[in-house]
């Protein structure tokens, strides 16, 4: 009886590795890096919004901005309509 139950449970363990998918290490090369990034906080001009900046600490190359300076400009430029309509409305 013992003897089975041992076969039993080696044919489940066999079963169950060849249903695992395959494993495979990586490994970087020497020339990589770890990368470094630091956070610029300022506030934008046009929309009066805190944006952040992702800069890599190597070479000060913005990575990222938060929220897009592209879109704040937008919305800096929409304020500035807005304000202009108003003053014609008085």
């Amino acid at each position: 009886m013992r003897i089975d139950s041992i076969a039993v449970f080696q044919a489940k363990r066999e079963s169950n590795q060849k249903a695992r998918p395959e494993v495979r290490e990586t490994t970087q090369p020497e020339t990589a890096r770890t990368s470094l990034r630091s956070l610029r906080f300022q506030k934008h001009q046009g929309s009066q919004r805190w944006m952040v900046e992702v800069v890599d600490a190597y070479n000060n190359e913005v990575i990222r901005e938060i929220p897009n300076r592209k879109m704040l400009d937008v919305v800096g430029e929409l304020r500035s309509q807005i304000g202009k309509m108003q003053d014609t409305r008085c």
